[in-house]
């Protein structure tokens, strides 16, 4: 199975406690899909309840899920309320699978309590192979922490990440780990991968200059070179991570 789909427009504008999400799996152990070329944005959440959320995708059963070449794209605009976020929440169990590539996760807007957000978070210990992503989140404020990627589980096994970039708001929270913050330098340590990736703060390399429309949902390259990270330029270093998303 193949979904290929935009997806925006989606809201809950009460003040039950729910969580909001463009793709939920949460039934069933033996099935699998592929989630490829779907453009995902503007899910908002008006609950005030801190168990309330958005995410692009939730995924909480299956055995074998390969998602790539996605433009995931959330902010919870014009909602002030405590809302988690996540780009990609996957819940699934340790004998499953997800193979995560060539997609572009985007997380923005305002913070008002002491939720977190990322761009893709793993719990329990599920198998993840992640490379050639980009996850960027410029979320700020609040109580929270702001990571473009995590593992609620500190372990190690079963983590295969690499060549991705990550663009967070603070330098030193690129990602959780447990229950503590990480640049990526200890994210590194701690994972044992991403030896190949990058990382940088949203005041290098901001949105407006990476993507055609982040508040669109558009996460499309901009045509116009700029740095990241030893002077290197973006388009070209990241021309095989993120090319395959332009083909949405």
């Amino acid at each position: 199975m193949s979904l290929q789909v935009i997806i925006s427009g989606l809201f809950n504008s009460s003040a039950i406690a729910s969580i909001g999400y463009a793709i939920w799996c949460a039934s069933g152990s033996s099935f699998g899909a592929t989630f490829s070329k779907n453009k995902i944005w503007d899910i908002r959440n008006a609950s005030s309840s801190p168990s309330a959320g958005i995410a692009g995708m939730y995924l909480s059963a299956g055995l074998l899920w390969n998602i790539s070449n996605n433009m995931i794209s959330l902010d919870n605009t014009g909602y002030a309320s405590d809302v988690q976020i996540w780009g990609i929440n996957n819940f699934m169990s340790p004998a499953s699978v997800t193979n995560l590539s060539y997609n572009s996760i985007y997380i923005g807007g305002t913070s008002f309590g002491a939720n977190n957000s990322l761009g893709y978070l793993r719990n329990n210990s599920s198998i993840l192979n992640a490379k050639n992503n980009i996850f960027y989140n410029e979320r700020i404020g609040g109580f929270g922490s702001h990571f473009a990627i995590g593992s609620t589980n500190a372990v190690s096994a079963g983590l295969i990440s690499d060549y991705n970039t990550f663009i967070t708001a603070d330098s030193t929270k690129v990602a959780l780990w447990g229950l503590a913050n990480n640049n990526l330098s200890t994210w590194q340590t701690s994972t044992g991968g991403d030896a190949n990736s990058i990382a940088n703060n949203n005041t290098g390399v901001t949105s407006a200059a990476m993507y055609v429309s982040a508040g669109a949902g558009d996460l499309h390259l901009n045509t116009s070179p700029f740095s990241v990270n030893r002077g290197q330029e973006v388009k070209q270093l990241l021309l095989t991570m993120t090319m395959k998303a332009e083909q949405l």
